[in-house]
């Protein structure tokens, strides 16, 4: 599994790759993916879950390690990187009960 580094002054953070054939998957089509998740897994929700259980390793790597930053901006390459991370940053505020300080592009 590839990994790529996004870096701002503060904070370094690692994410995995998304694979080849779901990098032009559009957002719309995503979204609908994980709406249809439920009753017919997909393969563009499995790898939104693949993605996303990947931010939350890394999320809690960085809280565990201290490498924590008070705001993290993470520009997303495609589709199937946002809607991951908006998931796990969703995840992340209810299991917390507070808004996790994050921008995405």
């Amino acid at each position: 599994m590839g990994r790529s580094t996004l870096k701002n002054e503060e904070l370094r953070f690692e994410k995995p790759a998304v694979r080849a054939e779901f990098q032009s998957v559009p957002e719309a089509e995503v979204w609908k993916a994980m709406a249809e998740a439920e009753e017919d897994p997909n393969p563009v929700a499995l790898e939104v879950t693949r993605i996303a259980l990947g931010y939350l390793a890394e999320f809690k790597r960085q809280a565990e390690s201290g490498e924590t930053s008070l705001m993290l901006h993470i520009s997303a390459m495609c589709a199937v990187e946002k809607v991951a991370l908006l998931l796990a940053v969703r995840f992340l505020e209810v299991s917390g009960g507070t808004a996790f300080p994050i921008t995405v592009q």
